[in-house]
């Protein structure tokens, strides 16, 4: 693998981004769930990309609608079918940040510079890139930017912002969020209503 381990060295300088108040974010998750969920499964079998531990979690979104119903289904829509089943009681919610987050950048260029492939959002290796979100959090960055790794348009970004573990009560939340179902046909995913039961009549004789 040629994405390094972070150290000292390639942590010096690394490339930043501000998001600002005035950028859309968007979160797909369950409705009976608040969106501003942070992860705090780092270093564990459940624990997300970047996520982080001992107290900390990750809160992961997205600059479309598309890419959040993306990387939620993960490889469940790559094929570009879904039952619709898998996005019941699931939504996509418009978010923004309540102050402006400087964040690690691996979708700027320099960031080759920096120890970063395209494998920080490719790998499944996520022991390697918690351990950079660890390294950027200490680092007093509030969280990272890179490319999600099932949205192919090269144009859209996620971000998995830094902070407390567990739920953000205080965060704004979307009133009105959209279906997911709604989202994942907009992203040209068919969503189809298979059935879960069969019942096999035995012909008369």
């Amino acid at each position: 693998m040629a994405l390094l381990h972070p150290s000292k060295a390639l942590l010096a300088k690394f490339p930043r981004v501000t998001l600002k108040p005035s950028k859309k974010l968007f979160r797909a998750h369950q409705s009976v769930f608040g969106p501003w969920w942070f992860s705090p499964n780092g270093g564990t079998p459940e624990g997300g990309r970047f996520d982080l531990a001992n107290g900390h979690g990750t809160c992961y979104l997205a600059d479309s609608p598309a890419a959040a119903v993306r990387e939620y289904l993960g490889r469940a829509g790559v094929a570009g079918v879904i039952n619709v089943a898998e996005l019941a009681g699931r939504v996509v919610s418009t978010l923004s940040v309540g102050k402006p987050r400087s964040l690690a950048d691996t979708t700027s260029a320099r960031a080759a510079n920096h120890g970063i492939t395209k494998e920080i959002s490719t790998t499944v290796d996520y022991a390697l890139t918690q351990e950079w979100a660890e390294a950027w959090s200490r680092d007093g960055l509030d969280g990272v930017r890179y490319v999600g790794r099932f949205d192919t348009s090269h144009v859209s970004r996620c971000y998995g912002l830094f902070g407390p573990a567990g739920a953000d009560p205080t965060a704004a939340e979307d009133s009105a969020p959209a279906a997911a179902t709604d989202v994942a046909r907009k992203a040209g995913i068919k969503v189809v209503d298979n059935p879960t039961v069969v019942t096999i009549i035995a012909p008369a004789d």
